[in-house]
Parts: C-alpha cells; sequence; structure tokens
C-alpha cells in the first residue's frame, strides 16, 4: 500500500486478517487517504498494486472452488402404499361389506393410473368390472338423441362406476374420460367370482345396495320395457339378484344361494 500513490504514511496503512473461510483467509487492506473523493481512485490502485506483488512473488489469490463429481445415478423408485382395503370400505356400495370381504377385493383388485384425457370406458362397450376413484377427476358424458355427446357428472375420489357391468355384465352405459392424472382401482368379474363363491349370501346384499343406490333413477340402468316389467312384478333388488346369478351362471348358484326360477332371469 506504501507504494500505491495517494495512500498516507501518517497514520500507516495497516493489514488485518478478517476471517478463515473455506476459500483461504480473508484481509482487508486498511489505509487512509488525504481527501474522501480521493479514496475511490486509489482503493482501486491499491488493488491492483497488491495483486501485482502478490503475483511477483508467485502467490495467487483464493477463489471459490468446487469439486465435482461426475457418476452413474443409481435408479430411484418411488414406492406408494395405499391401503385398499381402507379405500373400499368408505365406498357406499362396498361400505356394509364384512371387513373380511373388503379385505379379499382388495387382494384382488388391480391399481391403474392413467394420464389426463384417457378414456377409460366407452358407452355401449361390453364391460365386467367396476373403478374405485383413489385419486384424481374424471368426466362422465353419453350421448343425447341426435348422438351428440353431453356431460352428465364428474368423478371424485371415494366414487364408483361401472357397477352394472360388474354385477350383470351390463354394457357401459357412459364414456368415462380422465380429467387430471387419475389413479384407479378395478375390481373384475374374475376378481369377484371366488369372493361370491366364498361367501354366496353377497350376492343378495349386494343386489339390496346397488337397488338402494338406483331405486331413484331406473333409467340411469338403460332397462329394457321388460325389465321395467319384472322389476314392477318382483321389486329391483330381486330383479338385480337374477341378473348377477344369470351372469356369473351356475358355478355361484351351485353354492345353494338360488334357485331354478332364478336361471331364468
Amino acid at each position: 500500500m506504501m507504494a500505491t500513490e495517494g495512500v498516507r504514511k501518517d497514520p500507516a496503512p495497516i493489514v488485518l486478517i478478517d476471517e478463515c473461510d473455506d476459500r483461504g483467509v480473508v484481509y482487508s487492506l486498511n489505509f487512509w487517504v488525504s481527501d474522501y473523493p480521493d479514496q475511490f481512485p486509489v482503493s482501486r490502485q491499491v488493488v491492483i498494486t497488491a495483486l501485482m506483488f502478490l503475483d511477483q512473488a508467485g502467490l495467487a489469490p483464493a477463489y471459490p472452488k468446487r469439486d465435482i463429481s461426475l457418476f452413474e445415478p443409481a435408479h430411484r423408485q418411488i414406492i406408494r402404499h395405499i391401503d385398499l382395503p381402507c379405500v373400499l370400505s368408505r365406498i357406499p356400495l362396498l361400505s356394509r361389506l364384512d371387513p373380511a370381504v373388503q379385505r379379499e377385493l382388495a387382494e384382488a383388485g388391480r391399481l391403474h393410473e392413467f394420464l389426463p384425457e384417457t378414456v377409460v370406458v366407452s358407452e355401449g362397450d361390453a364391460g365386467d368390472s367396476l373403478y374405485v376413484v383413489v385419486a384424481g377427476m374424471l368426466e362422465a358424458s353419453c350421448k343425447d338423441g341426435n348422438g351428440a355427446s353431453r356431460l352428465i357428472g364428474r368423478l371424485h375420489p371415494g366414487e364408483v362406476f361401472g357397477e352394472m357391468s360388474l354385477l350383470t355384465g351390463a354394457p357401459r352405459s357412459a364414456t368415462v374420460v380422465t380429467a387430471s392424472p387419475v389413479t384407479l382401482v378395478e375390481i373384475s368379474k374374475d376378481h369377484l367370482e371366488p369372493v361370491f363363491r366364498s361367501h354366496p349370501a353377497l350376492i343378495t346384499q349386494l343386489a339390496e345396495i346397488e337397488a338402494a343406490r338406483l331405486l331413484s333413477n331406473l333409467d340411469a340402468a338403460r332397462l329394457s320395457l321388460a325389465e321395467h316389467a319384472e322389476i314392477e312384478e318382483v321389486g329391483f333388488a330381486s330383479f338385480l339378484r337374477r341378473k348377477i346369478l344369470s351372469f356369473f351362471g351356475h358355478p355361484i348358484i351351485s353354492c345353494g344361494v338360488s334357485t331354478t326360477r332364478a336361471l331364468a332371469a
């Protein structure tokens, strides 16, 4: 600093150690000038002179350093656990079932994930499974008399669709499309058949539950005039029970759950 023009010799300049950090030792150069405006050009010249002296001595100022290591990252897998028995216990159609039955259905169900704008089921298609919405939102639509698609509702977590196809094999009554990333649990006829074998009384119980859900809107079930007449005669629950027995066939009936008359449904 004494070699820099403009630095006063009295008081004498002094070098202080301010701190030690990851880069090394941090020094401060303290000096005095005669007039305040002189500090800016003099400070610049002090730095230039100091760097020049260090360079001549074979020393370089410290600078931030960062070590970078390149390696192949390990495969990462996010494992999500969904408590399916708990999910199914909150579904109106299944909430009244015995916990053991809910666990059997949960073990048999398959988990599916869909991207937005994916068609899950299409109106009129054959089907033999229901879907439980675990996460996300879907939109259901059906065609009106002119063939135009009409939105009839949205499905949120905890709701079910496709139950009539699962229980009776009826064609899909609506087209369901994902409106966001969606997680669904699918329970198919193949999953439900062994449960019916183990719990024959479940057929009547599910028929009664589904009948109570659809009784306010029989048109939603897409029933024919003959089926409406049968419902008037035997009741909606008995009608559904016959449909279920007919769809699942003789092995279920042989468990002693039905009669010959039910086969005629």
